[in-house]
């Protein structure tokens, strides 16, 4: 499965079981009631231990399109607003993977109620940014962990990363073009 979304190639190849909620029934039934989700999910079940990836991502800059309207993540409004609109994506989507009751596991043969519990997940927030603003992820990562507290505890979720896209291309090679 290959797509491009927010200007950021992603190849997964399909014995990870890529889904994406966005094409899902259920969820597409349950959108219009503000119920978000992150761009794209898999399942690698190479491990004993089973590992879901949740992943967003995150146009901010584009210097080859004049028309494209950068977003500065100094500014605290934008700060704050993807905050809140990161929060509730991890919640919204670790949640649909967690029940069933909207059909939202649906979008991938291999999801099951019980799939959560005996797996490990992993949220990486991938943010093509503008190169001289690179060093603020850190504290970005910093602030969205601490906001995240609540489902890092629920839902005992191993890791929160947030990458630029190039640092990205350079940690998942064959997954992140």
């Amino acid at each position: 499965m290959t797509f491009t979304e927010s200007g950021i190639t992603i190849n997964l190849n399909p014995n990870l079981h890529p889904f994406r909620f966005e094409t899902c029934d259920g969820y597409i039934r349950i959108k219009g009631q503000s119920v978000t989700e992150m761009d794209v999910c898999w399942i690698d079940a190479s491990n004993s231990i089973p590992i879901i990836w949740l992943m967003e991502l995150k146009q901010l800059f584009d210097p080859a399109n004049p028309m494209f309207q950068e977003k500065d993540i100094t500014s605290k409004k934008i700060y704050n607003d993807f905050m809140i609109t990161f929060y509730k994506n991890v919640w919204h989507s670790i949640s649909m993977i967690a029940q069933n009751r909207s059909e939202t596991q649906s979008c991938s043969s291999t999801l099951s109620p019980n799939l959560i519990e005996e797996s490990s997940l992993k949220v990486v927030f991938i943010l093509n940014i503008q190169p001289n603003l690179k060093h603020h992820l850190n504290g970005f990562q910093k602030d969205l962990k601490h906001k995240l507290m609540d489902a890092i505890a629920v839902f005992k979720i191993d890791s929160v990363a947030v990458l630029a896209y190039d640092d990205a291309k350079i940690l998942f090679p064959t997954i992140v073009l």
